[in-house]
């Protein structure tokens, strides 16, 4: 259960992350003979990630990088602003590839943020590389709506909804609660069925939005079952966001009476206008 607001990282404060994150690392580097280099920011930008799940990717992919390189050789970092946003490359000199639990972590994130994350041969085609990319944004008072029209998708506002977002990743769950709170909801996150069950039973919600996958054993079908037989959730819309977008898929969780179906990595402007559409569905119907 998060609270909180999202922060922007610039330049500036992702050589700070990178700085913070590397540095309790480095003893365990300097043990193996292995060095870190730091390369200085080439451009600059701002992305929509905070500098704390800036220093977990860092940390998670220095962290393998460390694990997997041969002793008495050196991982490099290299943060840039390209045209399209920020990029983040951490090689070293393994000699066969193998993604670590770090990236594991570094993924769920950029993911979350919609980024990406990919992984090839090093630098001239030596050694193992991961590449981390986020796309570019507008600080919000920078942007300015266009003449005319309302604002941009980013801007859509959900000032005072209810939120309960549920997802067995706790990285996920924190960073679409985040999101949702910046955008004016009053969002809560959990990791389990149990937790939401103890949350469906003790606060009222406007909207309920769960991934498929929750561990344990339950599934987001267990939550719309619960919302159904809840007396004071029996008519609050119930949405997926789910990695999985086959055709079953859609039509099981449309079955199930899921009002809508959105899968990651997260358009947040789509997610919030279904989100106000099914609200206001679910308003009237309450109102005859």
């Amino acid at each position: 259960m998060q609270e909180g607001l999202p922060s922007f990282t610039d330049t500036g404060e992702a050589a700070q992350a990178i700085a913070r994150a590397i540095e309790p690392l480095r003893p365990l580097a300097e043990e193996r003979g292995i060095r870190i280099v730091v390369l200085k920011a080439e451009g600059e930008g701002v992305c929509d990630l905070d500098s704390t799940r800036l220093e977990r990717v860092v940390a998670g992919l220095v962290g393998d990088a460390i694990n997997a390189a041969p002793p008495e050789t050196r991982i490099e970092v290299k943060p840039a602003w390209k045209s399209g946003g920020f990029e983040l490359q951490v090689s070293d000199d393994r000699e066969q590839e193998g993604p670590g639990v770090g990236m594991g972590i570094a993924h769920r994130i950029a993911e979350s943020f919609g980024g990406t994350i990919e992984s090839c041969s090093g630098p001239g085609g030596r050694g193992f590389a991961v590449t981390v990319r986020l796309p570019r944004i507008a600080r919000p008072e920078d942007a300015a709506p266009p003449a005319g029209g309302d604002p941009a998708g980013t801007d859509i506002r959900l000032d005072g909804l209810r939120v309960l977002y549920i997802d067995d990743e706790a990285d996920i769950a924190e960073a679409v609660g985040l999101t949702l709170q910046s955008m004016g909801a009053i969002a809560r996150t959990c990791t389990t069925f149990d937790d939401a069950s103890y949350l469906l039973s003790s606060e009222a919600y406007d909207v309920v939005i769960t991934d498929l996958s929750l561990g344990g054993g339950s599934t987001g079908y267990d939550v719309i079952e619960l919302l159904r037989v809840l007396p004071q959730h029996r008519l609050v819309p119930a949405m997926v966001l789910s990695a999985y977008d086959g055709e079953d898929d859609r039509g099981a969780t449309r079955d199930a009476g899921f009002v809508a179906h959105i899968v990651k990595p997260i358009d947040f402007a789509v997610l919030a206008r279904e989100m106000q559409s099914a609200v206001r569905r679910a308003r009237s119907q309450g109102n005859r």
